[in-house]
């Protein structure tokens, strides 16, 4: 088992992030079991925030603040909140990003029970990481905690409602809402399709990232731009530096039946090696985002 995290884009003067660890083996396994103890579990959503948290308790203990986070698969935690709970070490793994993705060595820890609210997982391997300074002062909270941890159940971002709403259920691509179909691609991560200026890209729906819509930085010279993009930042994967550069599209972004017209995106040499485009809370805010993980669906409504 390789973990998958997301590939976060802060655009800030200094972009501290962490990215995702391509991979040819299988995804971070799911909870052993997983229970709603009631018809649904609503939690606090604050939409203002650059990124969703939850509230989880570990083997009864806390809670803790984690990250909830759409672009990354598995659960991430402090090396140090590992310890503080004698979270035994049952394997070993590494991440990295796409330039080198077994850049750091991390440890698989073995966690009994996840309470968050009214749902109760069980049996969770976890990967334990001793971030570094400035990337926890990025990341709010104890870790990560990826919305692949709640497959068994549906899982409704309500921006403007400023909820997440966990119940079971199941979507359909024959309704009239915007359903879209979003799969598993070569990094292990959910993926939808999305067209910008006529160009097609695999997208990552990426709760953990503030950004807007973030491209590879290959397509300044394939797409047209009201203005020519500029950089505006520096970026830092756990182990790679790069320019962040922002433009507007002259032309519109599509996703299944939304149209957004001149989007502005961000660019960043770190997606030119897989292509991917990646969609952040900047853009999701303005959304009610249902996930059907066990269907391989997701809902887009207008808030």
């Amino acid at each position: 088992m390789k973990i998958v995290l997301p590939q976060h884009l802060l655009i800030a003067s200094l972009l501290v992030s962490i990215a995702f660890a391509e991979t040819d083996n299988a995804p971070p396994p799911p909870p052993e079991k997983s229970i709603l103890r009631s018809g649904k579990a609503v939690l606090p959503l604050d939409s203002d925030a650059a990124r969703p948290t939850i509230q989880a308790k570990i083997n009864g203990k806390g809670p803790f603040l984690f990250v909830l986070d759409t672009g990354a698969q598995g659960f991430v935690i402090h090396a140090d909140l590992a310890k503080e709970l004698g979270l035994p070490i049952v394997g070993k793994d590494t991440m990295g990003d796409p330039s080198d993705p077994d850049a750091i060595e991390v440890d698989q820890v073995r966690i009994e029970s996840v309470d968050i609210g009214p749902i109760s997982l069980s049996g969770v391997t976890a990967i334990s990481w001793d971030q570094p300074p400035a990337m926890k002062a990025h990341l709010k909270g104890r870790g990560i905690f990826g919305v692949s941890m709640l497959s068994a159940f549906l899982v409704t971002f309500d921006y403007p409602g400023s909820k997440i709403v966990v119940e079971n259920g199941s979507l359909s691509a024959h309704g009239s809402d915007n359903v879209v179909e979003w799969r598993a691609k070569d990094d292990g991560l959910p993926t939808l399709e999305i067209t910008v200026a006529d160009v097609t890209f695999d997208a990552h729906i990426d709760s953990g990232s503030p950004s807007k819509l973030t491209l590879p930085e290959n397509m300044k010279t394939k797409l047209s731009f009201v203005e020519e993009p500029v950089v505006v930042g520096r970026g830092r994967t756990v182990n790679s530096e790069f320019k962040v550069w922002r433009g507007t599209i002259d032309g519109v972004m599509k996703l299944g039946t939304l149209v957004v017209k001149n989007p502005d995106v961000s660019l960043v040499s770190m997606l030119d090696s897989t292509g991917y485009a990646n969609i952040g809370t900047a853009f999701l805010r303005d959304f009610v985002i249902t996930f059907d993980q066990t269907n391989g669906l997701i809902r887009f409504k207008k808030g």
